[in-house]
């Protein structure tokens, strides 16, 4: 969508105070509410229009779009420097008399360092220098994007609106969905995101992370039609959610690239397993934070305390955790955070309890 395209076309009709974006999986929705987002087809948003489906529409602001326009550029350049330190990893991994220095990061300033002193056979030698010269040029354009963008938001309306579409944040994804609970699909789709079958969204995905709990969600067919340099990871059950044994089968590998990155050979493609498909968060990093933790052993020790005073109620039984207790740790929780919220007044509390009221 060409938004400065539409905007000049749009302004010449409707003045630009009253241009207001309307998505139209939800149109009578943001015409009432004012609801906003940018995910929509100019053709539909003029049938929509004709219509009178909505009432206005609109298209962010000159200076919104500014923003999201360095944000895009600075993905493009995060992109092309994680292609270039993945080319570098490759390369080492075909001299195999070279060993690399025990850090955490090969590109950090230990690992940088023994990179520029490295010396490799022609032409291997000139293909490092080339790429860790488009590495510090790369640095240097993250850099001043990322300047450019603190001094856009620091006092801008707009931080608050791009940060609040999916997929605009910090890290520029545009997160496609895929569900097979039709509530969470609508869910999902209602919340900006894009909803695919798997079959679908195996083609247009970089990286792919399963959260499931099931098994085979990623099979060997959803690979064949991944990009090549697509990225596999699991976070959401043990390491089955991926098709490992499908994959050993029917592709080439696994080499090593790096700590926790496996690359198959598929069909003249190359897909990235992190971690041997095992939870990526507890596999290839630290766990879980504790202020997730905490919620969780809270959970378990208050439904130990309970077990023990209702034993005599309680049937040989999986039983749900009593609703009060998840609301005093999220309400504990809350007042750890800083969070206030309100409560029912004893009218609304009446009113609720009540059928009488209402039409």
């Amino acid at each position: 969508m060409n938004w400065h395209w539409l905007f000049e076309i749009l302004e010449r009709e409707v003045p630009s105070e009253r241009i207001v974006l309307a998505n139209p999986f939800k149109t009578r929705i943001i015409a009432e509410a004012q609801i906003k987002t940018d995910k929509v087809d100019a053709r539909i948003l003029a049938d929509l229009l004709r219509g009178r489906l909505v009432s206005s529409v609109h298209i962010p602001a000159r200076e919104t779009r500014q923003i999201k326009e360095v944000l895009r550029q600075r993905c493009f350049f995060v992109r092309q420097r994680t292609m270039l330190r993945n080319r570098i990893h490759r390369l080492l991994g075909g001299q195999h008399e070279v060993k690399l220095p025990q850090c955490s990061d090969l590109f950090g300033r230990k690992g940088a360092g023994f990179l520029e002193r490295l010396e490799l056979p022609a032409p291997a030698r000139l293909l490092l220098t080339q790429q860790l010269t488009l590495l510090k040029e790369l640095a240097v354009r993250i850099r001043e994007d990322e300047k450019a963008l603190e001094g856009l938001l620091e006092q801008s309306p707009a931080l608050q609106h791009v940060r609040s579409l999916p997929g605009m944040g910090p890290i520029l994804a545009a997160v496609v969905v895929t569900e097979i609970d039709p509530l969470k699909a609508l869910e999902a789709q209602m919340d900006g995101y894009r909803v695919l079958p798997m079959a679908e969204a195996a083609r247009v995905g970089d990286v792919f992370v399963t959260l499931t709990g099931n098994t085979h969600v990623l099979r060997v067919e959803h690979m064949r039609a991944m990009k090549d340099g697509a990225v596999l990871a699991n976070s959401g059950h043990f390491n089955v959610e991926i098709d490992l044994d499908g994959l050993k089968q029917a592709a080439q590998g696994p080499t090593r690239v790096r700590e926790f990155v496996d690359e198959w050979r598929l069909g003249g493609k190359r897909v990235f397993v992190l971690a041997d498909g095992r939870l990526i968060n507890l596999a290839a990093a630290e766990g879980h934070p504790a202020s997730v933790m905490d919620m969780s052993f809270a959970n378990q020790a208050l439904a130990a305390e309970h077990v023990v005073q209702h034993a005599r109620e309680l049937t040989k039984d999986v039983h749900r955790i009593p609703r009060e207790l998840d609301a005093e740790i999220a309400r504990l929780k809350l007042a750890a955070m800083g969070v206030t919220i309100d409560t029912l007044t004893p009218e609304q509390q009446k009113y609720l309890s009540s059928w009488e009221m209402g039409t």
